[in-house]
């Protein structure tokens, strides 16, 4: 059964006819843009990227070369100061050697010099080892009694002869002990003794004299018979063996 198509208003109906589209145009222009994409790229674009992959490389080296340069610079200056500290320290440590060689004959120049002119003040002036006496019995408490006054033989004789001269000269007890040598001083005491010997007089001048001298105070206790050392007059003062 055929369809009409009603006739519109005011004249017939226009009617357009469709045509199937052209499907060789259509294959054509897909493989025209195909070959578009695909074209090589030209010189100046190879010329730019390769531009850029050279730039990108450089950055990339730089950066990492900067940071293996940097620790290696740390690794070769610390080893820099090392070599010279050890250079320093080896030598510094000979001029201490000397130093301290040229300290130890200093101080064994000093202590022979020492000597002699101990033994030849006290064979001219006596009064010089009175005065040590003296001083020496000051450092002992005023409770000590019966003190006895120790020294080399020939210092005993030298110390009698000169209190026999002087009438006001204190009443000592002078034991002559042959293993003292001249100039040396030991009292006892019966509740402590001072040492007054030479040797220790002599130590306690040099620590002053090399800026180490020690000075301190142990009071002495009768209950525990400590030991004391009394300080500025160079006498080394312990409880009576």
């Amino acid at each position: 059964m055929k369809r009409r198509l009603p006739y519109a208003q005011g004249g017939e109906a226009e009617v357009n006819r469709w045509e199937l589209p052209t499907m060789t145009k259509t294959a054509a222009a897909e493989r025209s843009k195909s070959k578009i994409s695909l074209a090589p790229p030209t010189a100046t674009e190879i010329e730019i990227i390769q531009k850029q992959a050279w730039q990108e490389g450089f950055d990339q080296g730089y950066e990492d070369g900067l940071s293996k340069g940097h620790v290696k610079g740390l690794d070769s200056g610390q080893e820099v100061i090392n070599s010279l500290s050890r250079t320093l320290d080896a030598l510094s440590k000979p001029a201490q050697l000397f130093n301290d060689h040229v300290m130890e004959e200093l101080v064994a120049v000093i202590r022979a010099v020492a000597r002699q002119l101990v033994r030849r003040e006290i064979r001219q002036d006596p009064g010089q080892l009175i005065a040590v006496i003296r001083e020496a019995v000051n450092t002992l408490p005023f409770s000590s009694q019966q003190i006895q006054i120790r020294l080399h033989p020939e210092d005993s004789v030298i110390v009698r002869e000169a209190l026999a001269l002087d009438s006001k000269a204190p009443i000592w007890e002078l034991i002559e002990d042959p293993v003292l040598n001249r100039g040396d001083v030991r009292l006892v005491g019966d509740a402590s003794q001072v040492d007054g010997r030479l040797e220790t007089r002599l130590n306690t001048l040099i620590s002053g004299m090399l800026g180490g001298i020690r000075q301190a105070d142990e009071v002495v206790s009768e209950e525990s018979q400590s030991s004391v050392i009394v300080k500025d007059n160079g006498y080394e003062q312990n409880p009576p063996e």
